[in-house]
């Protein structure tokens, strides 16, 4: 019997990417199923980072340096384990960290570290162990990863509570990803709590970045400041069309800084402001941007803090605006006579405004 050619099962195989068992017992059938399942196994890998498993095979690719990091804790395993068969992380493209801490946890918590977890218990050290062990891994797949399309990084300033040598070593090496990685797409920062010296030493290489189209900063602490720092990405990016800066703390400095870099901008077609704090002064500015920039389809403010006199001067811009198609003002404070004000303007402008109260 002819066998299948490569192509026709990797399309088989790509039906069968969320199911992970299915998968991994499609590597024991032959060679040549094998060799095809790696790389959509290892797409994302720290999808299924759950799995004590795969901690192991993602401690076992780990240089000595990145080791040595772990070597206090005990955890790593043992010297005289076979080294994997492939470079798992070689086909990584996708590197995320929701499962990752709870498939640290489940590693150190495991028969063959009990003791170590006895002994990092007593000394409450059990945090320390699992937040270095992350960095230690994300380092790791940063540095044999050189096809990563989808970055998802959270929570790191954590680690300089910690190791502030780790922080700066891990920092490094995302700035490496920036200026060395030529497939990057998207990027997530949520919760990093960067301060304007990191964001403007981000924002250099971003600028330069010629395949980034989206990025994602969610962090409570990324205030006027920081806006300051990184609004040269919007002015000398080309190719970002989708920005999301909800939750941002942004004051009216922020947004007034926001707004006068997307007069200029030409490439961003999607914006998120959710949770920020637009008052009068920020609605106006807001409303400036919008009668010149000549890009922008969709604009969100949920939940902006926006009062009828705010949403009086955002509708009159509208009027002067001839690209945006959707806006979405829900959750706002304007009541029931800047629903009036929508119901009224809505069916003269050509968009879509979502404007629902709660």
């Amino acid at each position: 019997m002819i066998g299948l050619p490569n192509e026709c099962l990797i399309e088989i195989f790509n039906n069968f990417k969320c199911c992970y068992g299915y998968l991994f017992s499609c590597l024991l059938v032959n060679r040549q199923w094998c060799r095809n399942v790696i790389p959509i196994l290892c797409d994302d890998l720290l999808l299924y980072c759950i799995d004590k498993r795969v901690i192991r095979i993602c401690l076992l690719l780990m240089n000595e340096e990145e080791k040595a990091a772990l070597f206090p804790f005990n955890i790593l395993p043992p010297s005289n384990d076979l080294k994997p068969l492939f470079e798992y992380t070689s086909y990584t493209k996708s590197i995320t960290w929701y499962n990752l801490k709870r498939g640290i946890e489940n590693w150190i918590y495991s028969a063959e570290h009990r003791s170590t977890y006895k002994c990092l218990s007593r000394y409450k050290r059990t945090d320390e162990a699992v937040l270095i062990t992350m960095y230690s891994l994300i380092t790791m797949l940063f540095r044999t990863s050189d096809k990563i399309k989808h970055l998802h990084i959270a929570a790191i300033k954590e680690l300089s509570d910690i190791y502030c040598i780790y922080y700066k070593q891990f920092l490094r090496s995302l700035i490496d990803v920036f200026c060395k990685n030529t497939c990057l797409t998207s990027l997530t920062l949520y919760n990093c709590k960067f301060n304007a010296e990191e964001i403007k030493m981000l924002s250099e290489v971003l600028c330069k970045n010629t395949t980034l189209s989206s990025l994602v900063i969610n962090d409570k602490e990324f205030g006027d400041e920081e806006i300051k720092a990184f609004i040269n990405v919007l002015y000398k990016n080309t190719t970002l069309n989708f920005l999301n800066l909800n939750h941002s703390q942004l004051g009216y400095i922020g947004i007034k800084t926001l707004t006068e870099a997307l007069c200029e901008n030409i490439s961003i077609t999607s914006l998120h402001l959710d949770g920020n704090i637009l008052c009068i002064k920020g609605c106006k500015a807001l409303a400036k941007a919008l009668c010149r920039n000549t890009t922008l389809t969709f604009l969100s403010l949920y939940n902006c803090y926006i009062d009828v006199e705010g949403i009086k001067v955002i509708i009159e811009a509208l009027y002067k605006n001839t690209t945006l198609t959707s806006l979405n003002v829900k959750c706002n404070s304007f009541g029931r006579d800047g629903i009036k004000m929508i119901e009224e303007a809505q069916p003269k402008l050509f968009l879509r405004i979502s404007y629902k109260l709660f």
